[in-house]
């Protein structure tokens, strides 16, 4: 597993919500879990490409008369998936939970349909695993992929000479669509953690005085079949791998002179001083201003990393003094405590 603490908080940074606002933005970069649970065994990884299909004379006429009548390029589907396996390594290298490497020993078949093929049996997964001394396959087990081709004619208007002109701009929308199957294979358990297939679309635009004009201001097609299929594989690590999102809270800055005060030590990075300034206002006989005091520091123990102490800070703005803006992001606070339950066990060692 790589070296990441995460329960640490990442980038703090501040948002002004306007000049005469009363609240300022706060967002913080935070870890969260992924959707799908893989055990926290399987920390080293190796990602193959099992969509191959026997490089026949008919295999091979097959896909050019294929790619012909659908307007794709030869052998697309192959140059895509490949992408595909290296988007998914990739991007799981740049995430905290998998350390991945892209096979390049076995060139493994399957059905070269939209059908998953039978599992690979154990014994094949175990010589992998040995041979990359990992812990765990990832294989992309069927894919497909689809051309998006729209062009369209646009009546535009434009003024010449304080006339008004009508004109024809063409406008191109061209794209893929790719369909990724993945089994994720445990060899210490003899299990598959997961088997899904995912649609990922990626599409560009471009317009022109003719279609070709407009065709010509989007990527070459075998650059939108190659960033497709990366695309598509990095949408997947995302899937399995907890990775770092933006949240924004909200803090208050007007109120008293101790809040102003707050808000500028805040936007010098002194958050701990931030909470100090509105700590004598906890009690205050104004149950809006001791609401406001108790929220801000909620926020403080947040960014600091320490979430019992962001909820009981504002469960108190809220409860004791009926700050509504707490109740809000009490709920947030309880949603990010239930996730980080989650991650954990994403995230701890075997």
């Amino acid at each position: 597993m790589k070296n990441t603490k995460f329960f640490l908080y990442g980038l703090v940074f501040l948002l002004l919500l306007s000049s005469c606002s009363k609240i300022f933005y706060v967002h913080i970069r935070v870890m969260e879990p992924s959707p799908i649970f893989v055990p926290p065994h399987i920390k080293k990884v190796v990602v193959i490409n099992r969509t191959y299909t026997p490089e026949t004379k008919q295999n091979k006429a097959v896909n050019i008369l294929e790619g012909a009548l659908s307007q794709e390029i030869p052998f697309q589907d192959r140059i895509a998936a490949e992408e595909c396996v290296r988007g998914l390594a990739d991007q799981l290298n740049q995430l905290p939970r998998f350390q991945a490497q892209l096979d390049t020993r076995y060139k493994l078949e399957g059905t070269g349909t939209k059908i998953f093929p039978s599992p690979l049996d154990w014994g094949k997964i175990k010589e992998i695993c040995n041979y990359y001394q990992c812990d765990g396959v990832i294989s992309l087990e069927m894919f497909d992929s689809d051309n998006i081709h729209e062009i369209n004619p646009v009546r535009r208007e434009t003024t010449v000479n304080g006339q008004k002109q009508y004109y024809t701009e063409y406008v191109a929308h061209l794209g893929i669509k790719v369909e990724a199957g993945w089994r994720i294979y445990d060899p210490e358990s003899r299990q598959i953690i997961d088997q899904n297939n995912f649609i990922d679309t990626r599409a560009w635009d471009g317009s022109g005085k003719n279609q070709l004009e407009a065709i010509a201001k989007c990527p070459p097609q075998v650059e939108m079949v190659k960033q497709g299929g990366y695309a598509a594989g990095m949408q997947y690590a995302y899937r399995i791998s907890p990775n770092w999102v933006t949240v924004t809270r909200e803090m208050y800055k007007r109120g008293n002179e101790a809040f102003k005060r707050a808000y500028r030590l805040c936007n010098t990075g002194q958050w701990n001083e931030a909470a100090e300034a509105c700590k004598p206002y906890i009690n205050d006989p104004d149950p809006k201003i001791a609401g406001r005091a108790c929220h801000n520091i909620a926020v403080v123990a947040e960014v600091n990393g320490n979430l019992d102490a962001a909820i009981d800070w504002v469960r108190k703005a809220y409860v004791d003094y009926g700050l509504k803006r707490s109740r809000d992001y009490y709920n947030q606070l309880m949603q990010r405590k239930r996730a980080e339950e989650v991650l954990r066990q994403q995230m701890e060692s075997k």
